[in-house]
């Protein structure tokens, strides 16, 4: 049988890297006694699915996998039995047996709620005026860097709303839908220090955390569980 399993990534692990996180899964698996499948031939895997991968240095509520099991076994038993071997800063917060829900390699949107804390007070006009730019924006581009080369790629088309839910003279909470996934994924980060380059500011202390990522395809919108 096949569960998705929701968990949540919290700052005590948000440095680690998506094949880290990875490693941990399947370490607790082992330490659970939960018969996971294994693949066929000679390097033998546990049959586990990973959604989008997360960027380092972001928090998360939205991370999901499906686990291939070899026993017959209750969401509540495998969320109680992974819960309690998982480090500090990883957590089961949901399960659900699989029968027919959407393939995780098809999530392909993500959304993020960004804290942002400025050194000084900043003018809501003036922040909402970049929000728009970026959000409108047709030519947005980052420094991406590859196992070989560092190239400049345009986000824009990746972006596919911006909007201040919450501002308080030096802080503010921004909402942010991305592209996230095989298709191609934008980095919140990066989003934060372009607004932060429009407003001619050299750096932001910032806090990010994924809310929520699933599949959305002519204005309907997929979730995973």
């Amino acid at each position: 049988m096949v569960y998705r399993i929701r968990l949540a990534k919290g700052s005590e692990v948000k440095y680690i890297s998506q094949l880290d996180f990875a490693r941990t899964i399947e370490r607790a698996l082992r330490r659970a006694k939960l018969r996971v499948k294994y693949s066929k031939g000679f390097n033998k895997k546990p049959v586990i699915t990973y959604g989008p991968a997360l960027t380092i240095g972001i928090t998360s509520a939205a991370e999901y996998i499906d686990v291939d099991f070899e026993e017959n076994i209750s969401g509540d038993d495998l969320k109680e039995r992974l819960n309690y071997v998982l480090p500090e800063g990883i957590k089961v917060l949901g399960t659900k047996e699989n029968n027919g829900l959407i393939p995780l390699f098809k999530l392909n949107r993500s959304v993020f709620t960004s804290k942002i804390i400025f050194d000084d007070v900043i003018d809501r006009e003036l922040l909402e005026k970049t929000i728009k730019e970026i959000r409108d924006g047709t030519e947005i581009y980052v420094k991406k860097r590859t196992h070989k080369e560092e190239k400049l790629v345009n986000i824009a088309p990746l972006i596919h709303n911006v909007f201040l839910r919450e501002f308080n003279f030096n802080e503010a909470t921004v909402i942010m839908e991305l592209s996230s996934g095989q298709e191609g994924s934008a980095n919140p980060i990066h989003v934060i220090q372009k607004m932060a380059e429009y407003l001619n500011l050299n750096d932001l202390a910032f806090y990010v955390n994924r809310d929520e990522t699933y599949f959305q395809e002519d204005g309907n919108r997929i979730f995973p569980m």
